[in-house]
């Protein structure tokens, strides 16, 4: 996904109070991979993120890398070893 937005910026600097409309980009972009088998099952998921505003006369910039890892083992017939009564 990206696009542009707007935003509405209320600020105090050495001059006073400013407001001023500026215009941003974002950028998000996902990509997961996995595994599925009969005893294991795998999944990496990635994230990454651009972020920019234009704050006349400088800008803000911001980056994020997200990485999930998830590793399981299936225990076939689990319910058999739970006890149903405990006393």
């Amino acid at each position: 996904m990206a696009g542009p937005g707007v935003a509405y910026n209320t600020y105090i600097g050495e001059k006073g109070k400013f407001d001023e409309f500026n215009y941003e980009w974002s950028a998000l972009a996902y990509l997961n991979i996995g595994y599925n088998g009969n005893k294991m099952y795998a999944n990496v998921r990635t994230a990454y993120e651009i972020y920019y505003v234009d704050l006349s006369p400088s800008y803000l910039t911001t980056n994020d890398l997200r990485i999930n890892l998830t590793v399981g083992y299936r225990f076939n017939n689990l319910e058999n070893f739970i006890p149903t009564s405990l006393f």
